[in-house]
């Protein structure tokens, strides 16, 4: 590919991610791997995108939100969210980014308090724990032998109750993301809870709702920002009609 339209493709990437404080890093890579723009700009190495099965599933044709999951490269944990690019009727390339999940813990579940004690976490598969105020449980394998954490990640949805580090009765209401797989959760102790139970419920199905989105809104503006560039053929089409793509 053309360095300078690859630079500034890039460029525009920067705009988006800077826009949109979701995304942790925003990539496109041609049909065999290469990066050919990112934003912020750093080396990937030449195949990293070829080793991730999200970009061999893009390129088959299918829209993308990974499972969470800890990246190596920044020790976080994070989803990705991955779409193919098609110029001519032929997929050409894949973009893709990357959003860090603690910044989906700050903006919506971090906020959520019910009485004193209740906060909300996310439990992933298969019942490691991926966001939660304390920092120090997350992705810890010891967690996931849990039998309350794998109970929540094997049902998706429902409530149990049990006792705390202090020795008071929690009670936990859970539902599962059908496409991240994560399992949303709210727990408060139940002497509380009855004097905010229609909260509990309320800021549940909000909480599930909007990481729900997460996925269809990501897809929704890489593709806006990906659309515009391809339409004025500053990176695909010079080289597809050349052949070197």
């Amino acid at each position: 590919h053309d360095p300078a339209n690859g630079q500034k493709m890039s460029e525009v990437l920067k705009t988006v991610v800077q826009n949109n404080h979701l995304f942790d890093r925003v990539v496109i890579a041609d049909d065999r791997g290469t990066v050919v723009a990112t934003a912020p700009i750093g080396n990937l190495g030449d195949n990293y995108p070829a080793q991730r099965d999200y970009f061999r599933r893009a390129m088959s044709g299918e829209e993308v939100v990974t499972p969470a999951y800890l990246s190596p490269e920044i020790n976080q944990g994070v989803i990705t969210v991955a779409q193919p690019v098609s110029l001519n009727g032929r997929r050409v390339a894949v973009i893709f980014a990357s959003i860090q999940l603690k910044t989906i813990h700050d903006d919506i579940l971090r906020p959520i308090t019910i009485g004193k004690t209740g906060y909300a976490f996310a439990v992933g598969q298969p019942g490691v724990m991926v966001m939660h105020k304390d920092q120090s449980l997350l992705f810890r394998e010891g967690l996931s032998t849990s039998s309350y954490y794998r109970e929540m990640a094997q049902k998706g949805n429902g409530n149990f109750t049990g006792p705390s580090l202090s020795g008071n009765e929690r009670m936990v209401l859970y539902r599962q993301d059908p496409i991240t797989k994560m399992t949303i959760a709210v727990l408060a102790d139940t002497s509380e809870i009855f004097t905010a139970l229609g909260t509990i419920r309320n800021t549940t199905i909000a909480v599930v709702a909007c990481s729900i989105n997460v996925g269809a809104i990501l897809t929704f503006l890489l593709m806006r920002a990906a659309f515009p560039l391809l339409q004025r053929g500053l990176v695909f089409a010079p080289e597809s009609s050349s052949g070197r793509l």
